[in-house]
């Protein structure tokens, strides 16, 4: 296992916007409150690990109490210990129209995001804006940290 390390571990240096975003989180978020990391998968195809399937290194970078997937994803196999209001399945489809995502994080006293720009990030980050949460560090295409005043 030691000699196929070189060829399936490749490091990668975090992109500037999440090392500023890591920042704004540990200076603005108050201690304990829960920030939900979007899109909802364990493994990401991120941009700047080339879209290579990676493991989502968020709860690695970003301070604070994350709330992440814990399932793996594997097709026919539910890992995932249930979230609460199925945080899961309305964050993994947050709907085109309305407001379920943004209502169900505000049900669960949820006021702050982590948006990673991921290939299926956008759903999401498009639900939380248009109901009110606004950007609070970084910008699109890349990483973005949105809040909501509202709790």
């Amino acid at each position: 296992a030691i000699r196929e390390l070189p060829a399936t571990v490749i490091p990668f240096r975090y992109p500037a916007s999440w090392t500023r975003a890591a920042a704004y989180l540990a200076a603005h978020v108050p201690p304990g409150a829960p920030v939900i990391v979007l899109p909802w998968h364990l493994y990401e195809p991120l941009h700047f690990t080339h879209h290579e399937l990676t493991a989502n290194p968020a709860p690695v970078v970003f301070p604070g109490r994350l709330l992440s997937p814990n399932d793996l994803e594997i097709p026919g196999a539910v890992t995932e210990v249930a979230t609460p209001d199925h945080l899961g399945a309305v964050a993994l489809d947050p709907g085109r129209s309305g407001c379920r995502l943004p209502a169900t994080l505000r049900h669960l006293g949820v006021r702050w995001a982590i948006v990673e720009p991921a290939p299926n990030s956008a759903t999401a980050d498009a639900a939380l804006r248009r109901c009110g949460w606004r950007v609070r560090a970084g910008r699109r295409p890349g990483l973005v940290v949105l809040h909501t005043p509202s709790g």
